[in-house]
């Protein structure tokens, strides 16, 4: 199994788990983009699904709600069946 789909399997078992680092991988691996950084705000662009969304980061990591957000994102899309890493 490669370190991404680990990271992925570790993702969508427990999303809290995760530090923004690896988050960031994770979103890369599955078709994102970093649109832009704006102080502590990266805003990322999926260009097949044509939709955004910003984590602002602090003290390099990112509130748990967020996390659960891009889970929540990720699997009602799909994205994680798409890219099958």
């Amino acid at each position: 199994m490669s370190k991404r789909k680990k990271l992925l399997k570790k993702f969508l078992e427990r999303p809290v788990g995760l530090t923004f680092a690896e988050i960031q991988v994770l979103l890369f691996s599955v078709g994102f983009n970093l649109e832009s950084v704006s102080g502590s705000h990266h805003k990322f662009y999926h260009s097949y699904l044509k939709k955004s969304f910003t984590i602002p980061i602090h003290h390099g990591d990112c509130k748990n709600s967020y996390k659960i957000y891009i889970l929540k994102f990720i699997t009602s899309n799909n994205i994680h069946i798409i890219y099958s890493l």
